[in-house]
């Protein structure tokens, strides 16, 4: 898949977290990025290979892509503007999995600032979709 290219709804994404970032199986929001956030997708690793890369972060958050939320109205002046969360493949040279969940318009191009505001709700609606794993206990792996 090239850099850039939406990713397939049956994908997982994932990320690694720390305990601090977890309440439950629950994510909090802090452990989000707004507009764009990190993840590594299913068909180039696995959800242990993302943990063993990053050790200091035990925890993993994943969410399918289909599961993530539908588009999101922001007002501007009289109008609703609709933006989406869409998963888009970014590779980098040390890590070809990585991928971001993005927030964007429908149509046109996003503004180089978005409202704190609507930052928010985007965050809040993609962090109740997104699943903490639970931990395996050490005699379990």
């Amino acid at each position: 898949m090239a850099e850039g290219e939406r990713l397939r709804p049956e994908e997982w994404l994932y990320r690694t977290l720390t305990d601090e970032n977890v309440d439950g199986d629950r994510i909090l929001e802090e452990a989000i990025e707004m507009p764009d956030c990190s993840f590594d997708r299913s068909a180039m690793t696995t959800p242990e290979e993302v943990l063993a890369r990053r050790p200091q972060e035990p925890r993993l958050m994943e969410v399918q892509v289909s599961a993530l939320p539908p588009p999101i109205p922001r007002k501007v002046k009289e109008t609703s503007v609709m933006y989406e969360l869409a998963a888009i493949h970014r590779p980098k040279p040390e890590n070809l999995a990585h991928s971001q969940v993005e927030l964007t318009p429908l149509v046109g191009d996003r503004p180089r600032r978005l409202p704190p505001e609507f930052r928010s709700t985007a965050l809040s609606a993609l962090a109740a979709k997104i699943r903490v794993r639970p931990l395996v206990p050490p005699e379990q792996t």
